[in-house]
């Protein structure tokens, strides 16, 4: 168990970044917390499931061409990925942290 120094909610969890699609402002092997009673709005960075099973780790983007995920890192392929019918935000990114090497 790690102790959260955020507010959370009885069902938010927690998740370690892979990859880096979320670089700079997630690297890889920082953790986030996940709360899925937090309502997605415009810019949240949020945690969704594909109709394929897939997971990712984005930031929402709700504008008039339609609702899309955004990777933040702006050398990563597919920057830009339309929502597909079917997908399911699992919960908004409340807080991050990453552990630190001692010495």
């Amino acid at each position: 168990w790690i102790l959260c120094p955020f507010e959370f909610s009885r069902h938010s969890f927690c998740l370690k970044v892979v990859g880096d699609s979320m670089f700079p402002e997630y690297r890889e092997g920082e953790y986030i917390l996940v709360d899925p009673e937090v309502t997605p709005t415009h810019n949240c960075d949020v945690v969704a499931r594909t109709p394929e099973n897939t997971y990712t780790f984005k930031r929402l983007q709700i504008t008039p061409e339609g609702t899309f995920l955004l990777a933040l890192n702006p050398d990563h392929p597919e920057r830009k990925i339309r929502i597909p019918e079917g997908t399911h935000i699992c919960g908004v990114v409340t807080g991050s942290w990453q552990r630190r090497r001692r010495g």
